[in-house]
């Protein structure tokens, strides 16, 4: 009882149980807490130490109370996998992508990827790591079906291939950045919530129409359903809504045929032949 009362006080300094040690020794240094479930790790890691990669934390915790931890019926999809992943740290399964991939045309075009890993794409309960497993699944299947992509990650840990969500929006800056790039389309990838300076993304996009720059810049909103409101997250003009339950096809066609409407029949046509060979 005095341990509990010390500890909720931020008092503690060491306990006589040895996994309320680990935790307070972790916070310093996480190889401490090596054992621990890999939710408090996670936690640990969010606040104490934002550069230590997920990967780093999966290997440290406990495999059987990871798997005690999950309790969630598994989805199948490419987004309830990568969710799963988040939430669990187990293996991914990388077929998952590679299915969803077959089943989108190729695109010769050079794309810029702008995808928000801000605090908010996290979620909560039920939708928990939805958002960013949306934003994230987006970029690994369009990548592979794109003659030349780059990306930025807004916010996250450090974590080139699966960020943690933490941290502030802050696209418009990396929107020159990208501009910069030349790319044929520019794709941002948010939830829509900027709490750095909200609307500097919408006043950017208007100065580089001002100044005759006419590279195409379109907003992914990841969903729940397709029921969620948007109304006060579209930080561009063009925006489509995902929330991954059908794949993400139908989002890659309208992109396609807003990018270039004349060519929709041969696209359409090029699809149903692609499909028709796998």
């Amino acid at each position: 009882m005095r341990d509990v009362f010390l500890f909720l006080f931020g008092k503690l300094k060491q306990s006589q149980f040895s996994l309320l040690n680990a935790y307070l020794t972790a916070r310093q240094d996480i190889q401490a807490g090596k054992g621990l479930p890999f939710k408090v790790l996670r936690g640990i890691a969010g606040t104490f130490h934002a550069k230590i990669s997920q990967s780093r934390l999966r290997r440290l915790a406990s495999r059987d109370k990871i798997k005690r931890e999950v309790s969630e019926e598994i989805d199948e999809s490419l987004v309830g996998t990568i969710r799963h992943y988040y939430r669990s740290g187990e293996q991914l399964n990388a077929q998952a992508i590679e299915q969803e991939m077959a089943r989108i045309p190729y695109w010769d075009a050079f794309v810029y990827f702008i995808i928000d890993a801000s605090a908010s794409m996290r979620g909560f309960g039920t939708r928990e790591y939805n958002s960013i497993a949306i934003a994230t699944g987006i970029l690994k299947v369009f990548q592979k079906r794109i003659r030349q992509t780059a990306h930025a990650w807004v916010g996250g840990s450090d974590d080139e291939n699966f960020p943690q969500p933490m941290g502030t929006t802050s696209i418009a800056a990396t929107l020159i950045e990208a501009v910069q790039q030349k790319p044929d389309v520019i794709i941002i990838i948010s939830d829509g919530y900027e709490n750095i300076e909200p609307g500097d993304t919408a006043a950017v996009f208007a100065g580089l129409e001002q100044l005759g720059i006419q590279i195409p810049i379109v907003q992914i909103i990841p969903a729940f359903t397709e029921r969620d409101r948007i109304e006060n997250r579209q930080l561009l003009p063009t925006c489509f809504l995902e929330t991954g339950q059908r794949g993400f096809l139908s989002t890659w066609l309208r992109i396609r045929a807003h990018l270039a409407p004349d060519s929709i029949e041969a696209l359409l046509r090029e699809t149903l032949s692609e499909g028709s060979q796998k």
